[in-house]
C-alpha cells in the first residue's frame, strides 16, 4: 500500500509540474514584449524649406508649423529627444547615408520608388492635393490647366501625370511660397498643386486679396497622409502610432489652430 501511495504521488507531482510548465509556457507566449526604446538624441530630417502653417524651417516661425508642433509634443510626453535637422529636398532620398539622421518628417511612401528598407508611421495627417487657382477658375476641368505651379522638389499629384507625360501639361516649380503665389495672381500658373491653407498663408502676407482664391471643383482632390521614416528605430514609430491613435482630440485642436483641417 505504502508503494502504490507513493507511486500515486509522483505521478500526481509530475502531472502538476507538466501543467504548471504548459500554462507558463502559453502565457509567456501569450504576452506581447515591447521593445525597448534607446535613450539617445535623435535627429529628425526635415524638408528646409517654408511651407507654414504645415511645416517650415524657416527662424522667423519659432513654433515650425503643425507638423513639428505635434512631434514635439510626441517627444515630450514620451520622454525623448528630437533634434530636428533641416536638409535641402533635392537630396530627399540620401538623407539617411549621406547626413546619418533617424527620421524624415514629413514622408510618404509614394514619394519614393526605390528607397529600400524604409519604415513608415501610420499618417500622422491627412490633408486633401487639391488645385487651388483664382475664383474665374474654380470650374475649370483637368484637361484645361497647361501650367501648374509646386513647390520645387514636391511630387505632382498623380491625377496630373498623363497630361505631363503627354505634354500637355508644364509643371512650374520653385522653392518660394511667395514667389509660387505670386506666379498664381500673375497668370503665370493657372494653378498650384499645393495646400490651400498653405497657399493662404502666403497670399495674405503679399497683400493679395485671399477672397479671390478658390479650389478647381473638377480637378480630383485625394488625400495625402503625411507620416515619419525611420530605417533602424520601428520601435518609436509603434510608440507615434500609439500617440496618434490616442491623441485625436490634439491633432484636431492643432488642425483648427492652424487651419488646416482637410475637410474641403
Amino acid at each position: 500500500m505504502q508503494s502504490l501511495r507513493c507511486l500515486a504521488t509522483g505521478v500526481f507531482t509530475l502531472t502538476l509540474a507538466s501543467a504548471l510548465l504548459f500554462f507558463s509556457v502559453f502565457s509567456m507566449a501569450d504576452t506581447k514584449i515591447e521593445p525597448t526604446i534607446v535613450s539617445k538624441t535623435y535627429l529628425v530630417g526635415v524638408e528646409d524649406l517654408e511651407y507654414y502653417p504645415l511645416y517650415t524651417s524657416h527662424e522667423k516661425y519659432p513654433d515650425k508649423g503643425l507638423l513639428i508642433t505635434l512631434i514635439k509634443e510626441f517627444a515630450r510626453q514620451n520622454s525623448l529627444d528630437f533634434e530636428f535637422i533641416a536638409l535641402p529636398i533635392g537630396r530627399f532620398s540620401a538623407w539617411f547615408e549621406s547626413d546619418n539622421i533617424d527620421f524624415r518628417l514629413p514622408d510618404n511612401p509614394h514619394w519614393h520608388s526605390d528607397d529600400a528598407g524604409l519604415i513608415f508611421s501610420k499618417s500622422i495627417l491627412s490633408l486633401r492635393t487639391a488645385t487651388v487657382v483664382l475664383d474665374s477658375r474654380k470650374d475649370w476641368k483637368l484637361n484645361q490647366f497647361t501650367r501648374i505651379g509646386t513647390l520645387h522638389g514636391f511630387v505632382p499629384s498623380p491625377h496630373w501625370q498623363a497630361r505631363i507625360n503627354n505634354g500637355a501639361l508644364e509643371i512650374k516649380s520653385d522653392s518660394s511660397m511667395m514667389m509660387l503665389v505670386r506666379m498664381l495672381y500673375s497668370d503665370t500658373v493657372e494653378g498650384l498643386d499645393l495646400d490651400i491653407s498653405v497657399v493662404k498663408h502666403y497670399a495674405d502676407k503679399l497683400g493679395q486679396d485671399t477672397e479671390k482664391l478658390a479650389l478647381a471643383k473638377k480637378v480630383k482632390s485625394p488625400r495625402l497622409g503625411y507620416s515619419m521614416s525611420t530605417k533602424h528605430y520601428p520601435e518609436v514609430l509603434t510608440a507615434l502610432n500609439q500617440f496618434v491613435d490616442g491623441r485625436r482630440d490634439l491633432i484636431e485642436e492643432l488642425q483648427k489652430k492652424y487651419q488646416l483641417d482637410g475637410s474641403y
